[in-house]
């Protein structure tokens, strides 16, 4: 069934040790906003576990530099970005991806709109900042995705939504140009999803089974 959907070994990296230590010492915030917006706890978790296990060695480094800088700028100098700033991420600081689940400045923006961009900021980049953002993506991409997914497992589900996370709206833009190109595409495949579908154990045990079957 892995295989199936995954693509044999196309995504099979594993995550570190440290992943789901990061897992287990926040599962009660996943649990919380998991709860607060009726969603897979396994999807919130696994979309901040994938980001999070890239933010090692030289990319590590990068991230918490930027992260760094972004804090820094004053909120003003953010909304010039927003109203003229260039759609290339050096020029543009509401393009940087921010805190443990990488994410993006404007897309956080979408979701507490009346927040100042430092207070925004400075939210992502706590930890319960994130996840509770991450949870208010995978909210939006079980409505999005819901004519997708019925009938797939809840395993399935959970990949999808956290390739969404990951990809946004122009993951569901590519399937739909895949069907409509080839009648016989079939379900919706996880793509990075994949890396949650094959470790989920890993992470329910993370976890310690919090709001699973």
């Amino acid at each position: 069934m892995c295989d199936s959907l995954c693509g044999g070994s196309q995504w099979g990296q594993l995550y570190a040790e440290r992943t789901f230590d990061m897992v287990f010492r926040l599962r009660f915030d996943f649990l919380r906003f998991a709860r607060q917006y009726c969603v897979p706890i396994i999807a919130i978790a696994g979309s901040v576990a994938d980001e999070y296990d890239t933010q090692t060695g030289v990319k590590g480094t990068l991230d918490r530099l930027q992260n760094g800088f972004i804090s820094a700028l004053p909120s003003s100098w953010i909304w010039v970005d927003e109203q003229v700033g260039s759609r290339t991420k050096l020029l543009n600081a509401t393009l940087h991806d921010l805190g443990i689940g990488n994410i993006k400045l404007e897309t956080a923006k979408q979701f507490f709109p009346h927040m100042s961009w430092g207070d925004l900021v400075d939210y992502i980049l706590t930890d319960q900042g994130t996840i509770h953002t991450a949870a208010m993506v995978i909210q939006q991409a079980v409505e999005r995705l819901r004519p997708y997914v019925c009938g797939l497992s809840d395993a399935h589900k959970e990949a999808v939504y956290v390739s969404y996370y990951k990809q946004g709206d122009s993951y569901i833009q590519r399937y739909l140009q895949r069907s409509a190109a080839e009648p016989n595409t079939g379900s919706i495949l996880p793509g990075e999803g994949c890396r949650v579908f094959r470790q989920r154990h890993r992470l329910v045990e993370a976890l310690c089974g919090c709001c699973l079957p």
